[in-house]
């Protein structure tokens, strides 16, 4: 008994003295691997964080140029905008002057000779109107027929001058008041009256007026009623005007 546990005593102390052993040498090893030459040195790693370093300082310049760039397209963008934007509005003001040049200077002078052939056709009518008034039963009636018929001619040419004019977008009007308003007449006769209250009114209408979308292409013709003193006034420049021509 006294031997087997002498032997036993022997093991357990070989055991422990192989383990303190093969720490040791874990230990050893580890040092070794850390130390090992074919690992990466400090030197190694510091190198490679200041290539890393000097990479991402050039991604960064890249980026900074970049950004210039955008900067540039933006600006450009804008400066093309607002040439657009200029152009159109260039455009839109020439496309007006050339509707207004062409509605001044070419379109109203028609109108107008329209209307002035209208013009002369009623005041036609109404002048042969008048005469065979004039004559009654006592004129030839051969004669009579005939101003009937020329009045009822230059009464179809009225009405399909008017209807040409209606095609163009002009309207006629006769302006509703009793004054004389320039706007929208024009004063073809005056007619001297003592009556102040009366000066300034519309004594006849002569001619009905014409626009177009609402733009004045000839106004209203009217006689308009002129105080006595004012006519004599009125006559009297006229007369000094004339003299001084």
């Amino acid at each position: 008994m006294g031997k087997e546990r002498g032997n036993t005593t022997n093991v357990q102390e070989d055991t422990s003295a192989c383990s303190a052993s093969a720490i040791a040498e874990d230990f050893d090893d580890l040092f070794e691997e850390t130390d090992d030459s074919s690992g990466p040195t400090v030197a190694a790693v510091l190198e490679e964080v200041k290539s890393l370093a000097d990479t991402a300082a050039d991604i960064d310049g890249k980026l900074d140029a970049l950004g210039d760039r955008l900067t540039e397209v933006a600006s450009e963008i804008a400066r093309l905008k607002t040439d657009d934007r200029v152009l159109t509005e260039m455009h839109e003001r020439t496309r007006t002057l050339s509707e207004e040049f062409h509605e001044r200077e070419v379109l109203t002078p028609i109108l107008l000779a329209l209307i002035g052939i209208a013009d002369r056709s009623r005041q036609q009518v109404d002048e042969i109107t008048r005469v065979a008034k004039s004559r009654g039963d006592s004129g030839c009636q051969s004669g009579l027929i005939a101003l009937r018929r020329i009045a009822d001619a230059r009464t179809a040419d009225r009405i399909e001058i008017e209807n040409l004019l209606a095609n163009f977008g002009v309207e006629r009007f006769e302006h509703t008041g009793e004054g004389f308003e320039p706007e929208v007449h024009r004063c073809l006769e005056r007619i001297e009256t003592p009556d102040a209250d009366v000066a300034g009114q519309i004594a006849r209408r002569v001619l009905p007026g014409y626009r177009r979308g609402g733009r004045m292409i000839r106004q209203e013709c009217v006689a308009v009623y002129v105080e006595t003193k004012r006519a004599e006034a009125h006559n009297e420049e006229e007369g000094n005007n004339h003299d001084r021509n």
